[in-house]
C-alpha cells in the first residue's frame, strides 16, 4: 500500500449513527477534499471547523490577538 489508509465510515448509510473514533486534523482534512461520499466530505468539514474554530477561540483567550487559520484548513474548502 503506498499510503496510509483513511477510513471514511458510515459511507452510504441512511440510518442515524453514531461513531466514536479520534481522527487527525490531517485526515480530517484529507477526507474533506477527497471523500467520495458527499456526506462524509460534509462531517469532515464539520469536525475540522469545530477544532479549528476552538483553538482560535483558546488562543485569543490567551494572547488578546488574532491568530491566523491554519492555511491546510482554508485550502480545503477549494
Amino acid at each position: 500500500v503506498p499510503h496510509r489508509p483513511r477510513l471514511s465510515l458510515g459511507r452510504e448509510f441512511s440510518a442515524p449513527i453514531r461513531i466514536h473514533h479520534e481522527v487527525s486534523d490531517q485526515d480530517l482534512i484529507f477526507l474533506m477534499k477527497h471523500d467520495s461520499d458527499s456526506f462524509n466530505r460534509y462531517e469532515a468539514s464539520q469536525k475540522i471547523g469545530m477544532k479549528v474554530l476552538r483553538k482560535l477561540y483558546e488562543s485569543f483567550a490567551e494572547t488578546q490577538s488574532f491568530p491566523e487559520i491554519p492555511r491546510e484548513f482554508v485550502q480545503s474548502f477549494g
